[in-house]
């Protein structure tokens, strides 16, 4: 039998047990890296800004142009567009403020990601479960991916609107039908309201798509139009909108000029995050190494004929183009930070499953084959009750911040509500101090020295010199300390 009788075989083969075993086993990745961490107590720096930011809008002492952070910190927030924080806001509002709320709207996020995922796997390849499994398992593969879920950073809501796009546009290749057309530069206009205008690198596929079928006159014409709603949207809210004016020229020159002049850099290179990129996929890479090296040796195929089947497909290459133009931008700064990659990987994954289609079937086929063994399956279904043990045991920890929350439940009692507390300088960037006091009774943290009445330091930090001004409140805290100062006129007696 030649290779061409092989491949059609394979996909009249039955995938229904080695895709199930399959779906269980990377339930269980799920379940481990990203629903437990997920629901953990603590918060990511970030996340806490976005909760707090999204928390004013729900209580309405913010509008969609005009958010704030806290009474004292980033009164007029522009940190980043409004359209994520909107969305988790108003989810405050329907379901109030306890911390698993934000947990399941993350949740969500995964939830209608994976649909979008699935519906993208039907309209491209077939079979459809094992490719769809195999995305998955390239995804979870990506730590950063598995990360952006479990820390709830803006970057999961940008990767859903990224699959939306993605489906949208292959509808419309399908169909023709204008509709498709509109959703697609609808959800491109979510993106730049959610990430700025990094996030629509996805315009880059339909544009390529367009140029290498540039005989398919709709197809262009789809391009053009998205290109064209693009450009006359960012003019109108940056240039006429009045609010969404004022708000673009502070997020302009609060973020994007401080980005580009490195202020704030996490690196001093600035190819870190291209080697970031490729410690993040080095599991895709040997996944396509090992499956290629292993049918050459078996004479399934030729290096030559992976390659042309690889670049051949226009598809594929506008999916590798998309993925190249969401990553490699953020090599201009160096405030470079690894899950700002997370969207552009839907593209290379997809490129990668898309592009070696015919290679895949026959992992499928060797897949069937080991789980038609009872032995594989018996050590599925004991990974998957490891994984439901191990999320009970974690799911009600602390992934990060516990101390800080021990402090906390001592320290808040004794503020009042909605007062101004003092910090020292060195914990103004503590940004989830000043998240959690304001969330909880609207208190906010200013860094004045000559503010009398409570302060807040790090544990053990007070000079003796200040211990005059300063009275100790004596707490069993672990890493601050509560202080009251005296009045002045006391002082000087």
């Amino acid at each position: 039998m030649n290779q061409t009788q092989k491949q059609k075989v394979l996909p009249r083969l039955n995938f229904i047990p080695s895709a199930f075993f399959t779906a269980l086993f990377l339930f269980s990745a799920v379940l481990v890296l990203i629903i437990t961490p997920l629901f953990q107590k603590g918060s990511f720096i970030d996340a806490m800004l976005y909760k707090t930011v999204a928390f004013n809008y729900a209580i309405g002492e913010a509008s969609f142009w005009s958010m704030k952070y806290t009474n004292t910190s980033m009164t007029f927030f522009c940190e980043q567009p409004p359209l994520y924080i909107f969305l988790l806001g108003k989810f405050y509002t329907l379901f109030g403020t306890h911390f698993l709320v934000d947990r399941v709207f993350t949740f969500l996020h995964l939830c209608l990601f994976l649909i979008f995922l699935y519906r993208i796997c039907k309209k491209v390849v077939t079979p459809v479960w094992p490719f769809f499994l195999l995305n998955l398992f390239f995804l979870l593969s990506i730590q950063a991916i598995c990360w952006s879920f479990a820390n709830q950073v803006i970057e999961t809501l940008v990767l859903l609107f990224t699959a939306a796009s993605i489906d949208f546009f292959l509808d419309f290749l399908k169909s023709k039908k204008w509709v498709f057309m509109l959703l697609f530069a609808m959800v491109l206009l979510f993106m730049f309201l959610t990430k700025g205008f990094q996030s629509c690198f996805i315009i880059v596929l339909p544009l390529t798509y367009g140029v290498l079928q540039i005989k398919k006159e709709k197809t262009l014409w789809f391009a053009f139009f998205i290109s064209f709603f693009l450009m006359v949207s960012i003019i109108l809210l940056a240039y006429v909108y009045e609010p969404s004016k004022n708000w673009y020229s502070c997020y302009f020159n609060a973020r994007l000029v401080l980005t580009m002049n490195n202020v704030g850099a996490t690196t001093n290179s600035h190819l870190h995050i291209l080697i970031r990129l490729f410690m993040e996929t080095i599991v895709i890479g040997l996944s396509v190494i090992s499956l290629s090296v292993f049918l050459i040796l078996k004479r399934q195929t030729t290096l030559q004929s992976l390659l042309q089947g690889f670049i051949k497909s226009k598809l594929n290459t506008s999916f590798f183009l998309a993925f190249l133009a969401g990553s490699l931008p953020f090599t201009l700064s160096l405030v470079q930070r690894g899950f700002y990659l997370v969207p552009s990987y839907l593209c290379l994954v997809l490129s990668v499953s898309y592009g070696f289609r015919k290679q895949w079937l026959y992992l499928f086929d060797g897949m069937q084959l080991q789980f038609s063994k009872r032995l594989a399956r018996i050590l599925v279904l004991l990974v998957f009750l490891a994984s439901i043990f191990y999320c009970i045991l974690k799911v009600n920890t602390y992934k990060r911040e516990e101390d800080l929350a021990h402090d906390l439940e001592l320290i808040t009692p004794l503020l009042k509500p909605e007062s101004t507390v003092a910090i020292p300088s060195t914990v103004w960037n503590y940004f989830n101090l000043h998240s959690y006091l304001y969330m909880q009774k609207k208190i906010s943290l200013k860094g004045d020295p000559n503010l009398e009445g409570f302060v807040i330091v790090y544990k053990n930090t007070i000079p003796a010199a200040e211990h005059a001004l300063l009275h100790k409140i004596n707490l069993p805290t672990r890493e601050l300390d509560l202080y009251y100062k005296r009045k002045w006129h006391q002082t000087e007696r």
